[in-house]
């Protein structure tokens, strides 16, 4: 699993390091902040951002015995570090926000329809006993504006999630991001 997760290539700028213990062990990590300072001068970038280079970089690092890849939970093929995760958190608060806005309004919308369902029968009812239902009317045409303002409120919600979607892209956040 864990080859597949390394031969897998991500669609996002991402920094690779890589240097060797005193001891003669290889550590990968994407964290420069992982590298212990005595190795920070002698850690070298692997150019993850080349897909040729990777399958290379890969194939020379795991072939060594002594190799050792930083344990991280790992999350969409991406390590889960905090700032990662942090990251991620950020932009599914920004879909997530979306999403219970246009659920606000389906219910909203929900709402109005049965009152306009309930409200055309009692002016039905008013009409059919002959008594006047003037003020019904002009409260069933409001429920029906209202609807007809909802349902265009309703329509302004893809083009939000196509917005974010574009502006994740733009920042190089996956697209897994925005989904739970």
């Amino acid at each position: 699993m864990l080859l597949a997760l390394l031969l897998s290539q991500n669609s996002y700028a991402k920094e690779v390091w890589q240097w060797t213990d005193e001891q003669g062990i290889t550590h990968i990590t994407d964290n420069k902040a992982k590298i212990p300072e005595q190795y920070l001068e002698t850690a070298k970038n692997l150019n993850w951002n080349d897909s040729s280079n990777n399958q290379n970089v890969i194939e020379d690092t795991l072939s060594q015995p002594d190799t050792i890849i930083l344990d991280e939970p790992y999350v969409d093929g991406i390590v889960d570090t905090e700032h990662e995760a942090a990251l991620r958190e950020k932009w599914r608060a920004k879909m997530i926000a979306i999403e219970q806005e246009q659920a606000g309004i389906e219910d909203k919308l929900a709402r109005a329809k049965e009152d306009q369902k309930y409200k055309k029968r009692e002016v039905d009812w008013y009409l059919r006993n002959g008594y006047p239902a003037d003020y019904m009317i002009a409260e069933l045409k409001g429920i029906e504006r209202y609807i007809e303002d909802l349902e265009e409120e309703l329509m302004t919600i893809p083009p939000k999630i196509d917005e974010l979607r574009i502006e994740a892209r733009k920042a190089g956040v996956p697209e897994g991001y925005l989904r739970e």
